[in-house]
C-alpha cells in the first residue's frame, strides 16, 4: 500500500484531502505542524482540537510542536516578507512542506499532500506560489482538490476545484459522509489586524524579542511609555489569571487593594512605576490607588491616580 503525508489542519479541505487517499487506497498520515499561531489562537491550543478530529475521522495523526523554531527561522526573519499582516505566508507553507519532507524520509512516504485549492487565498493558492513552493522545497506535491486544473496526468479521482467558495467541499463532506472538521481553520491570528499592528510595533521598537513578547501580543490592553518600556494591562479576570503567567519573566505590577486590574512590563526604567500605578488606577475606576512590585527582589509600592494625560498617545 502506497503511503501519503497530508498537511493537516482539521478544516474541511483537509479532512476531505485525507478520505479522498484512504478511499483510493492510500495508507495515510496527517501531520499537524503547530507553530503556536495556527486557527486563530495562540501558544499551541489547537492541537487537542485537531487530534479530536481526526479521532473521529478514522485519521492516523502526528503533531509537531515547531513553535521555537518557526518564531525563530520564520516569523523574524521571512525570506518572502510578510502579507498585509504578521503573516509570512509564503515562509510558513515552505516551512511546514520541509517539515513534511522530513517526517516523510522517516516512514517512507511515497508523497505529501495538502488541502491547498487553487484560488482560495491570493498570497499562497496560486500557480505561480505552488511553482516556489516546489522549487524551494524541492519536492512535488500533490493538491487533490484541484491537481486536475495543475496537472495534466492527475489520476481520476483528483478533483478541480478553484476559488474561495465552498460549495463542491459541502457536497463532498456529504458524500465521504465527514461529521467533523474545524471551520474556518486555516485562519491566523498573524493576519488580525489588532495583532498585526502589535507585531509590527514590537518589531520597531524592540532588540532581542522572545517568542513569549509575540504571545503577549493577544491579550490585554498594549502600552508604551515614554521611556520606551512595554505595558500589558489586563481587561478582565481572565486575563488577570493570565498575565500572571508571565510574572517569572515580567516585572508584575498588582493592586495593593483588591479588587482592580494587574500589568506586566518589561525592563522597566526610573520613573515607569508611577505611570503604571497610575494607568492601573484609570482602568480599575479608582481614584487612587497602591501598586506593588517586585524588582531585582525587593518589593516596592508605587502610588498612582487615574492617568490624566491623552492615554490614547500611549496606546498600542
Amino acid at each position: 500500500m502506497h503511503k501519503a503525508i497530508v498537511l493537516f489542519s482539521g478544516g474541511l479541505d483537509s479532512v476531505i484531502v485525507c478520505k479522498l487517499l484512504q478511499k483510493n487506497g492510500w495508507e495515510v498520515t496527517a501531520l499537524f505542524i503547530d507553530t503556536g499561531f495556527i486557527g486563530r489562537e495562540i501558544n499551541g491550543k489547537m492541537e487537542q482540537k485537531v487530534r479530536n478530529i481526526a479521532d473521529r475521522e478514522g485519521i492516523r495523526l502526528k503533531a509537531l510542536d515547531v513553535r521555537n523554531c518557526y518564531f525563530q527561522k520564520v516569523l523574524l526573519h521571512p525570506r518572502f516578507g510578510y502579507g498585509k499582516g504578521a503573516n509570512p505566508c509564503i515562509d510558513c507553507r515552505i516551512f511546514m512542506i520541509n517539515k513534511a519532507k522530513e517526517w516523510k524520509e522517516k516512514i517512507g512516504a511515497d508523497i505529501i499532500a495538502t488541502g491547498e485549492v487553487l484560488g482560495q487565498r491570493p498570497m499562497t493558492q496560486n500557480k505561480n506560489t505552488f511553482r516556489l513552493m516546489e522549487k524551494q522545497t524541492g519536492i512535488r506535491i500533490l493538491r487533490p482538490l484541484s491537481e486536475k486544473l495543475l496537472n495534466e496526468d492527475s489520476e481520476d479521482w483528483c478533483l478541480d476545484i478553484q476559488g474561495r467558495g465552498m460549495k463542491r467541499q459541502m457536497e463532498l463532506k456529504e458524500k465521504l459522509n465527514i461529521k467533523s472538521y474545524i471551520p474556518h481553520s486555516g485562519g491566523c491570528i498573524l493576519t488580525e489586524e489588532v495583532f498585526s499592528r502589535r507585531f509590527r510595533e514590537l518589531l520597531k521598537n524592540e532588540e532581542n524579542i522572545e517568542l513569549s513578547d509575540v504571545i503577549l501580543l493577544e491579550a490585554g490592553r498594549h502600552f508604551r511609555l515614554p521611556s520606551g518600556t512595554k505595558v500589558v494591562l489586563a481587561r478582565d479576570e481572565r486575563e488577570c489569571k493570565y498575565l500572571q503567567g508571565f510574572c517569572n519573566r515580567y516585572t508584575c505590577f498588582f493592586p495593593v487593594e483588591r479588587p482592580g486590574t494587574i500589568a506586566v512590563a518589561k525592563k522597566i526604567k526610573t520613573g515607569d512605576g508611577k505611570i503604571i500605578a497610575s494607568l492601573i488606577a484609570h482602568y480599575s475606576k479608582k481614584r487612587r490607588i497602591r501598586v506593588k512590585y517586585c524588582l531585582e527582589g525587593k518589593e516596592h509600592i508605587e502610588e498612582g491616580e487615574p492617568f490624566s494625560q491623552n492615554i490614547s498617545l500611549l496606546m498600542i
